[in-house]
């Protein structure tokens, strides 16, 4: 019988995902019902007494009959891997996330499995990986390394099941597999365990326990390019490094295997041979010194079989061999491909192939993030604390592939962070986004379960800043003013501005969050907030237009100094008797209406001509917010989108303008503007019940697109032939559409069906 392949990709029957020359799709996926099913009834925490870094777990059950169903709950602290008869069929659990402070939200997740599609009659193996030592370096822990797995019929951890510490993964400077000293066949049925210890059962420390609620990843091997690799099975490999003829220890050239696109993947391999050789695999994004998590490996010799325990991001990985005094052959090499399963159900195709290709970027830069959490890039894998970065991300998720179900779930999680640290989180302004995001989320998918269910925590935020207004009327008492920009100010980093430079932009986005907190209290049905956000509203337009515009300027300073009466520290610079005038105050001002309407168009004008203009990938989704807004987008959105440079190496875009991870999702933004502008499709009521079709042509001939909704497809097509523009619109069941056509102020009502207009 052949030997199971102990390494990824998991293979899961609802989802089958393939690679295409777009990316990697589950075709046809909708989402799943990610409502909890059911619950773990007896299992408990386990570990290995005095195991400090990882355990090894195994249990052979007996299987009279498999069940059409068998769901398994699991969770581990920090990360488990688990295997079925040799067959890897779970990574997990789910992040839990935490701020950058270190302040966890306060519960623990579990993962639901079906393990039916693994089983067979009689006995199996049922063996678990477990790292309490963290992979990456932010998941959620307790500070204890535990196990659990109930699955009811099957088996649950006890004090029955066997254990053994991990030996053959250690953490250095790196990590490192010793291959001689992982027992053989630990993972099957037959392996003698005699030598292990009886797993330690331990106190709970996980409570509140709770179902993850987003649907397991979706993998799957993704080819690297020629030459391949060949694959395991009995083929000769490419023999990568062989001794020195002179017979000393060497370890021939380095070797470099290649994708044609940057990856968040499982790298494993087969190897034969090579015997007290070390391996050092170093992937990266790019083929450029600074590789970020480089692992090593020491071989045994015969056929070796490895999976690196952490996913990283590459589109290249260096191979080099040292000691090698017996050849060392690469069997196989893998990539598995991970991701939130998604189908491409949005598109977008113009008469600018730049622009068509872009927006395919900026749907794999978004589709790599999608984890078990939000991921700003899966190069740098940060903690559950940049909904900045998610709210451009769940933003091109709708239009892409309208999987909303990490989202929810990274919603809840900062909602409870918030609710742990008291409002005091690392990045203050980003708890302003969550929110925008959350209100996003009603407004594309129609449900305001989710709004209502975080209702006191929206709240008890805005009860928080309103405490931040301080003797200027603005928000001059705010503990920091993280995250403005990636830029330079004044000589302060607009990472971390002083007060000086915050208070104009904080209020802002404090401002339209007043908005937010109106729309769900009246959700809430709670008059007394609704009355108390609106008079802050007008108390903050006020201050905001007495305090900070400069009228010789014709611009909003960016605040005054020494009006806070903060300590400056790590995270808030001293304030200095200085006046800026950033253009991202102005881009704010004139997006949330906090300038007048007859000022907004100048405003903007000035901040984006100016020459110092200097707005990074991050902040430019709301410069292009601000152009849409007052009418400006067609005039200089065009030269502002030819910014975004395709890295062909990765295909892939810069985190900033000339430097960065090549992996960052709010790179995306784009993708939402060609959607939303060029196409001009917004939703006007939750879930589009209703949606306007206000299209800007810029300098295009044409365009077409679909964007999906949770009534079915929108589909717009518009052409251009000298001054007349056509438009064939689809309207799903259960909609309308409001058309508007550029150059014309008349607004066109659409049913469903298929309609046409001309202008």
């Amino acid at each position: 019988m052949k030997a199971p392949d102990l390494r990824g990709p998991i293979v899961r029957k609802a989802v089958r995902p393939k690679v295409t020359t777009e990316g990697v799709e589950a075709k046809g996926y909708k989402a799943e019902n990610t409502a909890p099913q059911g619950k773990p009834q007896a299992g408990k925490w386990v570990w290995l007494a005095g195991e400090g870094h990882a355990t090894l777990f195994r249990k052979e059950v007996t299987v009279k009959r498999v069940p059409k169903q068998a769901l398994a709950y699991l969770s581990a602290d920090n990360a488990y891997r688990l295997w079925i008869n040799g067959v890897l069929v779970a990574r997990g659990p789910a992040d839990i996330g935490m701020d950058y402070h270190r302040v966890p939200t306060g519960k623990y997740f579990y993962d639901t499995v079906d393990i039916a599609p693994y089983l067979k009659p009689g006995v199996n193996t049922v063996a678990a990986e477990v790292f309490f030592t963290k992979l990456i370096g932010w998941e959620g822990s307790r500070g204890q390394g535990g196990f659990f797995l109930d699955a009811p019929g099957i088996t649950t951890t006890d004090a029955t099941w066997q254990a053994a510490p991990c030996k053959h993964w250690v953490k250095k400077s790196n990590w490192h597999y010793e291959a001689a000293a992982e027992p053989d066949g630990w993972r099957e049925s037959g392996f003698d365990a005699s030598g292990w210890s009886a797993a330690t059962l331990i106190p709970d420390l996980w409570q509140p326990f709770v179902p993850s609620q987003i649907p397991a990843r979706m993998e799957v091997m993704y080819p690297s390019l020629p030459p391949n690799p060949r694959p395991a099975g009995g083929q000769a490999g490419i023999i990568l490094f062989s001794p020195p003829s002179d017979g000393g220890r060497g370890g021939g050239q380095p070797q470099r295997i290649r994708w044609d696109r940057v990856l968040p993947a499982y790298l494993s391999f087969v190897i034969k041979g090579g015997k007290g050789a070390t391996l050092t695999i170093e992937p990266n994004e790019p083929n450029a010194p600074g590789h970020h998590r480089m692992a090593t490996a020491t071989l045994a010799g015969g056929i070796q079989t490895f999976e690196l325990p952490f996913m990283d991001s590459f589109s290249v990985v260096n191979l080099s061999a040292k000691n090698v005094t017996e050849p060392l052959e690469i069997l196989d090499i893998r990539a598995s491909f991970v991701s939130q399963p998604v189908a491409y159900r949005g598109s977008f195709a113009c008469s600018d192939p730049a622009l068509t290709r872009l927006w395919s970027v900026c749907r794999w830069a978004t589709q790599i993030c999608l984890q078990t959490h939000h991921l700003d890039s899966p190069h740098h894998q940060e903690p559950i604390s940049d909904p900045g970065d998610y709210l451009i991300a769940s933003l091109v998720n709708y239009a892409a592939f309208f999987q909303p179900a990490l989202t929810v779930q990274d919603s809840r999680k900062y909602a409870w962070i918030l609710e742990q640290c008291k409002n005091q989180n690392f990045h203050t302004s980003y708890a302003l986004l969550w929110l925008q995001m959350v209100l996003d989320y009603w407004d594309h998918t129609g449900e305001d379960s989710l709004v209502r269910e975080l209702a006191p925590q929206i709240h008890s935020l805005l009860d928080t800043f309103t405490g931040y207004i301080g003797k200027n009327g603005l928000i001059s008492e705010a503990p920091n003013y993280m995250f403005m920009d990636w830029v330079d100010i004044a000589g302060f980093p607009g990472h971390h501005p002083p007060a000086v430079i915050g208070q104009g932009y904080m209020t802002a986005f404090f401002y339209r969050a007043l908005a937010d907190g109106i729309r769900v209290a009246e959700l809430m049905r709670d008059a007394a907030r609704v009355q108390a956000f609106t008079r802050t509203r007008t108390e903050l337009l006020a201050a905001f237009e007495r305090e900070l515009w400069v009228p010789e300027k014709g611009l909003y300073r960016d605040g005054k100094p020494f009006q806070t009466h903060v300590k400056p520290g790590q995270w808030l610079p001293a304030d200095k008797e200085i006046e800026t005038f950033t253009a991202h105050l102005q881009f704010l001002a004139a997006l949330y209406d906090l300038a007048p309407k007859e000022r907004q168009a100048a405003i903007v004008e000035k901040a984006i001509t100016a020459a110092n203009f200097t707005c990074q990938p991050y902040f430019m989704h709301f410069v292009f917010a601000a152009l849409a807004h007052t009418g400006l987008f067609e005039k200089y959105a065009p030269e502002q989108l030819k910014r975004w440079k395709i890295i062909e190496d990765t295909q892939s875009l810069r985190e900033m303008w000339d430097r960065g991870d090549l992996s960052h999702s709010w790179g995306g933004t784009p993708l939402y503007q060609l959607t939303t502008e060029v196409l001009g499709v917004r939703p006007t009521s939750p879930g589009f019940a209703t949606f306007t079709v206000t299209p800007k042509p810029m300098e295009l001939s044409w365009a077409k697109g679909v964007v999906p909704t949770p009534h079915g497809e929108i589909r717009v097509e518009w052409r251009k032939q000298g001054s007349q523009l056509t438009l064939v619109l689809t309207v799903p069941k259960g909609c309308q559409a409001t058309v508007t056509l550029p150059g014309s102020e008349k607004a066109t009502i659409f049913g469903p069906g298929v309609g046409k207009l001309l202008a």
